[in-house]
This record gives C-alpha cells, sequence and structure tokens, in this order.
C-alpha cells in the first residue's frame, strides 16, 4: 500500500493545528504537562512486610478484643452495633472485621488440605479455628486496617494482590512460630471477618502466634 506524507511550512502547520483543535475540542499541553497526565493517579510500591509489621500489628495489638466478649457483643446486641462497637467496615460490601485476642489448649491441627487449621476453644467456650496456611484464604487483614483503602492501591487487581501479599506475611510469622501439637497452650491475636455473625467456629487469620 502506498503512503503519502504532506509537508507544510511551520506557519501553515501552524494554523492547520489550530483549525483542528478548535473543531476538536483537544488541547495542546507542554512536556511537563503530559507527564504530569501520565503520572496522574499512579500510587508509590507499598512495602507489604513494613505495612504489616510496622503499622497493621501495632494497630491490632491495641484494637484486639477478647474474642468471648465480641461473641457476646454479637449475641446480646446484633451484628450492626458489635461491629460498630468493636469491629471496622469500610462498607456494606465488606465483610466486618474484628481484631481479637484468644487463648486455649491445642485440640486440634488440621493439615489434610492447603487451608491449615489449629482448633482449639477458650474459656468462655468460643470454637477457634487459627489459619495456618500453607494457603490463608480471604481478606480480613487487609480489611481489618482502616487507614487502608482502595484508593491507596490504584485498581481492583492490585487491592486483591495487596491482601494476598499480606497473607503471604502472616504465613511467614505462622512459620516463624513452628508446629503446634496437640494439647499444647496457644495465644492468637487475629482477624474475624464475618458477614453476620453467628458461626459455630470462628476462623481467625493470626498475626501474632505464641505459646501461652
Amino acid at each position: 500500500m502506498n503512503t503519502s506524507t504532506i509537508s507544510l511550512k511551520p506557519a501553515l502547520l501552524a494554523t492547520a493545528l489550530v483549525s483542528v483543535l478548535a473543531t476538536t475540542g483537544f488541547k495542546l499541553v507542554s512536556s511537563a504537562e503530559l507527564e504530569a497526565i501520565r503520572n496522574e493517579g499512579t500510587v508509590e510500591a507499598i512495602d507489604v512486610t513494613a505495612l504489616l509489621n510496622d503499622q497493621i500489628l501495632p494497630w491490632a495489638t491495641d484494637h484486639a478484643h477478647a474474642i468471648d466478649d465480641v461473641v457476646a457483643a454479637i449475641e446480646q446486641q446484633g451484628y450492626d452495633a458489635a461491629c460498630s462497637e468493636y469491629g471496622t467496615q469500610a462498607s456494606q460490601a465488606f465483610p466486618c472485621t474484628f481484631w481479637v485476642e484468644a487463648s486455649g489448649v491445642v485440640a486440634s491441627v488440621d493439615t489434610s488440605s492447603r487451608v491449615g487449621k489449629i482448633g482449639f476453644s477458650t474459656d468462655g467456650g468460643t470454637q477457634v479455628e487459627v489459619l495456618t496456611g500453607p494457603v490463608v484464604p480471604g481478606t480480613a487483614v487487609r480489611d481489618g486496617y482502616p487507614e487502608l483503602k482502595y484508593s491507596d492501591v490504584g485498581n481492583q487487581n492490585d487491592f486483591a494482590t495487596l491482601s494476598d501479599d499480606l497473607n503471604s506475611e502472616v504465613l511467614a510469622l505462622v512459620n516463624a512460630a513452628g508446629e503446634f501439637k496437640v494439647e499444647e497452650p496457644i495465644h492468637v491475636i487475629g482477624a474475624y471477618a464475618s458477614w453476620a455473625g453467628g458461626e459455630r467456629t470462628l476462623q481467625i487469620t493470626p498475626v501474632t502466634l505464641e505459646r501461652r
């Protein structure tokens, strides 16, 4: 296919551009303005390890409530009131996430699937499962930190990836705690996410896991 190039003198080119711009509504911008437009909405990369250790973990420790108290609040006050008092919920599109603290004696260690669990009951009778991986599902850790917003990331895919990366950091903490055995004491601080409450067993994504 033949192509042709039309050469215009500068003055004629300027006149032609003005005519086109006037009829199309386009606007000429400088190189600096163009670079600013390209970078608009760009967010800085997030150091997920620092985010978990320096921000989320202190927040969780400071805002964790005894899991028995959270369960009692949901039963007595209702889910919405308990979420308002004890939990975090960005919007109705997300479950309410409660930072909880629980202790007990390990009753079961389930490694039959990739979503490993440590089961125990508290002194108040709450049945707990601590998610230990190697797959840690859900978005509880991300959603439980109210200082972290969708706009900090920029798009839905990156927001989902951030949750996966945080869960990978959680897995590193779990692995550092070592393998738990039945009848060992256990203490956990973590995120419990629920759409309505009332579960028989509460699953916790841990941010601290200890033997005590």
